[in-house]
């Protein structure tokens, strides 16, 4: 399911634009961790699944100068797997839109009154993570990644 919703949401991302673009990902990480206890460790995969929530978004927020953002959360959130075994496993996209000024475009005024000189380029960078609390050890692995701008 969440290799389909991130495929579902890489298409989309990319589907809209007539240019060709590209992505990277970067080397991928592993961090260890031990606490006092299991229970513990889950308290910290709890804290991880709410500050990923804090971080998202309810669509696109726009800026004063034209940017706009959306940050959204692709995640089953705690599966315990075992008695002592619970995984989060988490991808955080951060889409990034902005106004280029076309290089020799006319000035059309639209019904709002607004000039409609500009094209759209479109970003999008991404964290992938996979946490799992194994008694008292909690392992972090993940693979941060980014697709190149797009004009749209």
């Amino acid at each position: 399911m969440l290799k389909r919703n991130c495929k579902l949401l890489v298409i989309g991302l990319l589907a809209s634009s007539s240019i060709a673009h590209a992505s990277a990902t970067l080397p991928p990480f592993v961090d260890k961790t031990k606490f006092k206890s299991h229970s513990d460790c889950v308290a910290s995969l709890r804290n991880d699944l709410q500050q990923d929530r804090d971080a998202t978004t309810n669509g696109w927020i726009g800026f004063r100068d034209g940017m706009t953002r959306q940050v959204t959360l692709i995640t089953d959130g705690l599966v315990t797997q075992s008695r002592n075994v619970t995984i989060y496993r988490s991808e955080l996209w951060r889409g990034f839109a902005a106004p280029v000024d076309r290089p020799g475009a006319r000035q059309v005024n639209e019904p709002s009154g607004n000039a409609s000189t500009s094209l759209i380029r479109r970003s999008a960078h991404y964290e992938k993570r996979l946490r799992v609390c194994k008694d008292r050890s909690k392992t972090v692995k993940g693979e941060d990644g980014y697709t190149m701008d797009r004009l749209e």
